[in-house]
């Protein structure tokens, strides 16, 4: 199969979710690792798979929906694909710079809000060279996982958790989030 973006990289995501739900997140990530190291492309992919139990909406994304595949399948998972085109030729000093960037934004906390589009937005204005911003409950059995990062493991920028805070304070609500990076 041919390096197509993103009609050969959703029919992957399809036969995934179609065909492996007997396996974990983390496996199902690794399936779609596997499939787009086969490709021949420079781009760097974050691959993200968390449980969908079929209510409510459990992240928010932000970016550039040209380098993003977004599969949401109700009582099975979720499946994210974010492609970078620069993450492979970006000086050290970029992988520097996301890391802490995510992480002063994790230190921070997140206020609790029914949206997050519109923090999202901020952040993705605030971080340099990023395309791509994502917050996902940290509940739903997340994967995060890349794909041709060599000699980057964390993938084509950076995450971690981050805690929710009760609006207008420090404290705490015991809520986690993942919040996600991609490098343009």
């Amino acid at each position: 199969m041919d390096y197509t973006w993103p009609h050969n990289v959703e029919r992957i995501i399809n036969y995934i979710v179609e065909n492996d739900m007997h396996v974990t997140n983390s496996d199902r990530a690794v399936l779609v690792k596997t499939e787009l190291m086969r490709f021949l492309t420079n781009d760097v992919f974050y691959i993200i798979v968390y449980d969908n139990y079929g209510e409510s909406e459990c992240h928010t994304l932000f970016g550039d929906k040209k380098q993003l595949i977004v599969s949401v399948n109700p009582g099975k998972c979720n499946i994210i694909v974010y492609r970078s085109h620069e993450w492979s030729d970006s000086p050290m000093l970029a992988f520097e710079t996301v890391k802490t960037e995510v992480d002063t934004a994790c230190k921070q906390g997140i206020s609790q809000q029914s949206n997050y589009t519109n923090m999202l937005h901020e952040l993705l204005n605030t971080f340099h060279d990023t395309n791509f911003v994502g917050l996902i409950e940290a509940n739903r059995n997340v994967s995060v996982n890349s794909a041709n990062s060599f000699g980057r493991p964390w993938g084509p920028g950076w995450w971690d958790s981050v805690d929710v805070l009760v609006p207008g304070t420090k404290k705490k609500t015991g809520r986690k989030l993942i919040l996600i990076a991609g490098y343009k």
